[in-house]
């Protein structure tokens, strides 16, 4: 769908992504695009899962379609730049109009959250949909972080207090035996550029 919407440089990196997974935990991705691309043909629209494993494809009420990858990482401080290598190139592909800064920010500090408090894979998650930006991490431990203000002194803390300052919303859902911890980021262009 990329290609077709002369998006073929956003697309080559998902597209070896598909072809070429990691060992250990396999990147998920979606389409994404304008759902009027396939209106009327919804064999094309439910064969996208098919022929690509992993990839999910669904259009919202306005008519766009929701963008998502997931992507697992090691326990590992290297892990932390690969996470936000993945959101970058993630709003590039999807020509997402959000602050990269912001999202690499929020990312490296959830991701953080799961390395230091955690210490196990853990799960990146980024969806988009019209006017929002979700990253998420999700990892193995059902403790609920609390964003608390750091003093001078302390040498951390103040992660979830900078996400809180530059998201819309933040907030933990509890899944099976661990969580999931997720941030809003606005988007001030709604819809992928032509």
């Amino acid at each position: 769908m990329l290609r077709r919407r002369r998006g073929v440089l956003a697309a080559r990196p998902l597209e070896s992504a598909w072809n070429h997974p990691p060992q250990r935990h396999g990147p998920q991705a979606c389409c994404c695009d304008q759902a009027d691309s396939v209106q009327g043909d919804e064999e094309a629209l439910a064969r996208v899962p098919e022929l690509h494993p992993g990839v999910e494809a669904a259009a919202d009420a306005s008519g766009w379609m929701r963008c998502r990858a997931a992507k697992w990482f090691a326990p590992e401080v290297a892990s932390i730049r690969a996470a936000r290598l993945f959101v970058a190139e993630l709003l590039q592909a999807w020509e997402v109009d959000a602050d990269l800064d912001d999202a690499a920010l929020v990312v490296s500090e959830l991701a953080t959250n799961a390395l230091c408090h955690v210490g196990t894979p853990f799960e990146v998650v980024v969806s988009s949909r019209p006017g929002c930006l979700r990253i998420a991490v999700r990892d193995a431990s059902p403790l609920v972080p609390v964003a608390v203000e750091a003093t001078s002194d302390d040498p951390g803390g103040r992660g979830l207090v900078l996400v809180a300052a530059l998201t819309r919303d933040w907030g933990v859902d509890l899944e099976g035996p661990g969580k999931t911890v997720w941030a809003d980021l606005a988007t001030s262009v709604d819809r992928p550029r032509d």
